[in-house]
């Protein structure tokens, strides 16, 4: 048996139940949402699915302290061991002459 599925981002796909073993009143999550499945020719959107980015459990203190760090690295930490190699270099050179 299939079933179309309403609203949200997937809204008009087709699932097929026998496939999926779905029984009427199981969730179905497609696109970052949910949906349950009434038996019938539909499934109901209900929304994010739980703990998805979708629903908004992004720690955004934690995302802006790792874009600082990388910036860090890649503007400070990564100009500052080009100059360590290169001074590192220079020196073996001038001991090898």
């Amino acid at each position: 048996m299939t079933f179309r599925l309403v609203g949200g981002p997937c809204d008009g796909n087709i699932v097929d139940a026998t496939l999926l073993r779905l029984k009427p009143g199981d969730p179905i999550d497609c696109g970052g949402d949910r949906y349950i499945w009434n038996g019938g020719a539909t499934a109901i959107d209900t929304g994010p699915q739980p703990g998805s980015v979708a629903a908004g459990n992004v720690n955004t203190v934690q995302v802006g302290k790792a874009w600082h760090r990388l910036m860090h690295v890649l503007s400070v930490e990564s100009a500052h061991a080009i100059r360590r190699s290169q001074v590192a270099r220079a020196r073996l050179k001038r001991l090898t002459r």
